[in-house]
């Protein structure tokens, strides 16, 4: 068995410590909550957390994965491996976000003279929105602009104006 299993069955011997007067039914009838507040009151040296209580609710959940997946269900979820994926298994805006530094309708980078709290951020939200409509346009020039003759002033401009 390797270190991790050995945590993670710890983990859950523990966890079924806890919850055996429950799983037993060693309660009145009705009594049920009040053993899971009685047992959450005490403070318990808990395998590989900082923590020393645990909720009723806690215990109802453990309670329902050990009804439901047994002894295998009370082990924590395994710690995911920090392995990154492929270049064609990555996220599209993983793939977006590199690429965009050499792509000619990528936004300029912010000059080094200005200070961090003055340059603008783009969530990813946004980032994504800027590169799709990127995508769309035809070209890297702005589009011609209005041919309008119409050289009188909008109402706008002449309200600005007095």
């Amino acid at each position: 068995m390797s270190a991790t299993e050995d945590r993670r069955t710890e983990i859950a011997l523990f966890r079924y410590t806890l919850i055996l007067p429950l799983l037993r039914g060693e309660y009145p009838p009705g009594g049920k909550e009040k053993l899971r507040e009685q047992i959450a009151s005490r403070h318990y040296d808990i395998p590989h957390s900082s923590r020393s209580t645990v909720s009723p609710s806690t215990l109802a959940r453990w309670e329902r994965l050990y009804l439901q997946d047994g002894f295998d269900g009370l082990k924590p979820s395994p710690a995911p491996t920090a392995v990154s994926p492929a270049p064609s298994q990555r996220r599209p805006s993983t793939v977006l976000r590199r690429s965009s530094a050499s792509s000619p309708t990528a936004p300029p980078a912010p000059s080094s003279t200005s200070s961090p709290s003055t340059r603008p951020t783009l969530s990813l939200r946004n980032t994504l929105r800027l590169a799709r409509f990127a995508a769309t346009w035809p070209s890297a020039t702005p589009p011609p602009p209005n041919s309008s003759t119409n050289s009188a002033p909008s109402p706008i401009d002449a309200s600005n104006a007095a």
